[in-house]
């Protein structure tokens, strides 16, 4: 394991993903991509740098041809775990077009290793159908894990 000013990366993942509203058209939404997740960690803090780059499509079937303009090439999540509570806040965007958008999420505990789970997001590239938009949302519901679950050394921090 790599380790610098004491953070140390514990988690690296390369892989495709197929992203897709699952919509008919007009309405469909879809992108495939390749991307790299470096999670770095020290103490109950942890870092998540997660680039990525979309595979190219034709024109004739590209149906959001600017979405690197809002959601940009990768996104950064910071989260810091309280116990078992967790917060993370997750940060994309695209500098050069002045696009940003930033999702932050509390989980903690409500029965067994079900989570309640709040999440507010703010900006662009919340969802494919509206990539373009500047939105808020706000989630209320729950998750069956948390950031780091199953990442080494964080056994204690998540039970």
């Amino acid at each position: 394991m790599l380790t610098f000013l004491g953070w140390t990366n514990t988690q690296n993942r390369i892989g495709y993903a197929h992203q897709s509203n699952g919509q008919s058209e007009p309405l469909s939404r879809s992108w495939n991509r390749l991307y790299a997740d470096f999670l770095f960690q020290r103490g109950d803090w942890a870092v998540s740098i997660a680039p990525h780059w979309r595979i190219p499509e034709s024109d004739k079937d590209d149906d959001n041809p600017d979405l690197e303009n809002y959601i940009g090439y990768g996104d950064i999540t910071v989260v810091r775990a309280f116990g078992d509570q967790e917060f993370s806040l997750l940060l994309r965007g695209n500098p050069d077009k002045h696009h940003y958008g930033a999702q932050l999420d509390y989980t903690f505990p409500l029965a067994g290793k079900v989570r309640g789970h709040v999440q507010y997001y703010d900006g662009y590239g919340e969802s494919l159908i509206d990539h373009d938009q500047d939105v808020q949302r706000l989630g209320i519901g729950f998750s069956l894990n948390t950031f780091l679950s199953g990442v080494p050394g964080t056994e204690a921090l998540v039970h």
